[in-house]
């Protein structure tokens, strides 16, 4: 009765277990045991669900925060060009000029959140064995030319085979070097790294400011913004760690921030492949 009342966790516990009712009292225990374990199961995945919703509304609510600033300034800019483009045709070639800019940031915005939730799926990824050195000096040297002011060292030296899924390798990389040359100052210097220990790795060290001990995991987090000396010159919206990040535990590894010698660094570690 007071198992039925609720009392959950008590039991039968019969002394003669080889008799028949102490067989039935046994069943019984172990179907309250079973029971119990389904009942904990059930409110941790309720947990866990009630979780990510929050997680959901809170990402929604910061990507809405996050697009209401362009797309307000291009229904200002396109306000001024349908009110004075005709009085003020000095100024259409610089309302268009902005125009197109608060486009672009829309559109990048956009795509990154549509880039985050397809990250989450790893059925996506098409996996291949590859050289993740190759993956590297490719990833570098793109980002090489969209970063000339800063100098980029690599230190690749030997093959490491990994089966990945190289297009969202090389995404995760960019990601890194864009995060590491955004915050590095000119004439700086941004160091490489790939090797193989237990697992393959990639470490990314800037001359950018770093990253506080207590920022190193909110920075992987969906549009967050520090206060810190990291953050305040940023131009971005804050998805592409929390993509990267995502990405790599996709690929059964992990990116982690650290202190680096002199800036921040950054390691994504993967599952390497023997040859």
């Amino acid at each position: 009765r007071r198992i039925t009342d609720g009392d959950r966790g008590r039991r039968l516990l019969p002394s003669k277990p080889n008799t028949d009712l102490g067989r039935t009292a046994s069943a019984v225990d172990e179907m309250l045991d079973a029971l119990e374990n389904a009942e904990s199961k059930e409110a941790a995945a309720a947990q866990s669900a009630r979780r990510a919703e929050e997680d959901m509304r809170r990402f929604l609510a910061d990507a809405a925060h996050e697009l209401r600033t362009p797309v307000a300034g291009i229904s200002a800019l396109a306000q001024s060009l349908q009110r004075d483009a005709e009085h003020r045709p000095d100024r259409v070639g610089r309302w268009s000029e902005l125009l197109v800019g608060e486009s672009a940031r829309a559109s990048r915005l956009v795509g990154d959140m549509l880039d985050s939730v397809r990250a989450e799926n790893t059925s996506e990824l098409e996996l291949t064995d590859a050289d993740l050195t190759d993956v590297v000096r490719r990833t570098v040297e793109r980002a090489a030319l969209l970063s000339p002011e800063v100098r980029f060292e690599v230190d690749a030296s030997q093959s490491v085979p990994v089966r990945v899924d190289v297009g969202r390798v090389e995404q995760i990389l960019s990601n890194v070097l864009d995060n590491a040359a955004r915050f590095t100052p000119p004439g700086g210097r941004i160091r490489v790294q790939t090797g193989a220990d237990s697992q393959a790795f990639v470490t990314v060290d800037d001359d950018g400011p770093g990253v506080d001990e207590a920022d190193r995991e909110r920075i992987f987090e969906r549009l967050v913004r520090l206060n810190s000396a990291r953050d305040r010159s940023s131009g971005g919206v804050g998805l592409g760690l929390s993509i990267a990040r995502t990405l790599a535990r996709a690929h059964g590894g992990e990116l982690v921030c650290a202190a680096g010698p002199t800036g921040a660094r950054f390691r994504l570690t993967l599952p390497r492949v023997d040859r």
